[in-house]
C-alpha cells in the first residue's frame, strides 16, 4: 500500500476489478445500464426557469425515456417523492428542501429504484 499526499488515507493499486450493475459488466457502451441508472450530485445544477415537470421531463429525455412515456414517468417521480402540488413551480421558488425533492426527481424519472428498493 502507498500512501497518498492528499487526506484521503492510504491509496490502494488495483490491478484488476470488475464492476456489475443492474447484472451487467460491460458499463460504458452498455445502454440498457445508462437508461437505468440515477444520479443526483450533493449540489445539483438546475435551470432556475424550468418547473418540477419540465426538469424531470427534460432528464426523462436525456435518459432515452421513450417519447411517449414520458408524461407517466414525470408524474410518477413527482408523485413518489409529493411534489404534486409544486410540478408547475419553477425551481428558483422552491425551498432547499424541495430542490432536493425535484433533485430527487430527475434521478428517478426513468424508473430507478430508491436506495432502500435495491437489493443485494
Amino acid at each position: 500500500m502507498n500512501q497518498t499526499s492528499d487526506r484521503c488515507g492510504p491509496a490502494i493499486r488495483l490491478t484488476a476489478a470488475r464492476l456489475v450493475v443492474i447484472g451487467r459488466g460491460r458499463l460504458i457502451a452498455d445502454t440498457t445500464v445508462r437508461r437505468r441508472l440515477g444520479y443526483l450530485p450533493q449540489n445539483p445544477g438546475y435551470y432556475p426557469g424550468f418547473t418540477v415537470a419540465e426538469s424531470a421531463g427534460y432528464f426523462a429525455l436525456l435518459k432515452e425515456v421513450p417519447g411517449a412515456q414520458i408524461p407517466a414517468a414525470v408524474a410518477a417521480a413527482i408523485g413518489r417523492l409529493e411534489l404534486g402540488g409544486k410540478a408547475n413551480a419553477k425551481l428558483r421558488t422552491l425551498s432547499g428542501g424541495m430542490l432536493r425533492r425535484a433533485g430527487i426527481a430527475q434521478a428517478i424519472v426513468n424508473g430507478t429504484p430508491r436506495d432502500e428498493e435495491v437489493g443485494p
